[in-house]
């Protein structure tokens, strides 16, 4: 995979102790994003960079899109948006679901993204105009409201039509980014990468996320517990309970209990199926037989 910087930010910045301990701690909360398309996949990741960008309050939104031949957006797969930084804590301004749904609408990022260079930088950087308030992604999360966002895309697999968006942006025209968000930013770019391409999978291999109702069930019988005793605990029928799993063993191409777990833990890919090699081979007959 090519890596390069059109930041618009100095690229040439020493890590202190303080930013590298910041690079470490997301690196682990990345490391440990769903293996598989969740509902609130990109919602989590966002949570994660906005914690590791974000010294004042602003927005952080992750969206995977596929791409059709001409550059453009043909499907936004999955879109998150959270409130960030040092106000985290207060209520999310209104805007929140209004930008998720505007990203969940985008036709164009803006720019042809077919590249498969990673390219971190301010919007106006990687769009190569300064007009970047007027952008389909700065306008739905609040045009020229708000500071020049930072941005972060890349491929989900080398060759593959797919795209992992990141953007964080304040909402005060007046705070900016610092060359060091940036450098976070392009370091953890390729953990995001390498863990989305996990969860969803080439183009050819992708299937719906599993609802929240398949999550608590996957989580449940990753703990080792039945159908019968997952039913008892959610208040369902052990029959409701069967659907949910069959569902997952479609969704993850699993043929097995064993399988759907390692699938869901990220031990190996939608692609790959586990065969059982304990099983003795045919008999052959032996001298005398």
């Amino acid at each position: 995979m090519v890596l390069t910087s059109s930041t618009g930010l100095d690229s040439r910045v020493s890590f202190d102790e303080s930013v590298l301990a910041r690079v470490v701690g997301r690196a682990h909360e990345l490391s440990s994003l769903p293996a598989i398309a969740t509902t609130d996949w990109a919602e989590r990741a966002a949570v994660v960079f906005g914690a590791a960008v974000g010294s004042f309050a602003g927005y952080a939104a992750v969206l995977v899109v596929e791409l059709n031949a001409g550059g453009t957006v043909s499907q936004v797969e999955t879109t998150g948006v959270v409130w960030y930084g040092r106000n985290a804590g207060a209520p999310a301004p209104s805007g929140v679901p209004q930008a998720a749904t505007e990203l969940a609408r985008l036709t164009t990022l803006g720019w042809d993204a077919r590249s498969q260079a990673v390219r971190v930088g301010l919007l106006s950087a990687v769009l190569g105009s300064e007009r970047w308030s007027s952008s389909p992604l700065a306008a739905a999360l609040g045009g020229a409201r708000g500071g020049e966002p930072l941005l972060a895309v890349g491929p989900l697999g080398q060759g593959q039509s797919s795209r992992l968006v990141m953007v964080v942006l304040s909402p005060d025209a007046g705070t900016g980014f610092e060359p060091q968000d940036a450098a976070v930013v392009r370091a953890l770019m390729p953990i995001l990468l390498g863990r989305a391409y996990t969860a969803f999978g080439d183009s050819e291999s992708r299937v719906a996320a599993i609802s929240d109702r398949e999550q608590v069930v996957l989580n449940q019988l990753i703990m080792g517990k039945s159908v019968r005793q997952i039913a008892e605990e959610l208040g369902r029928s052990p029959h409701t309970v069967h659907d949910h799993v069959k569902s997952l063993h479609r969704k993850l191409n699993a043929s097995s209990r064993g399988e759907l777990i390692a699938r869901a833990l990220g031990h190996v890919s939608k692609a790959t199926r586990i065969r059982d090699t304990g099983k003795p081979g045919p008999r052959t007959a032996g001298p005398g037989a």
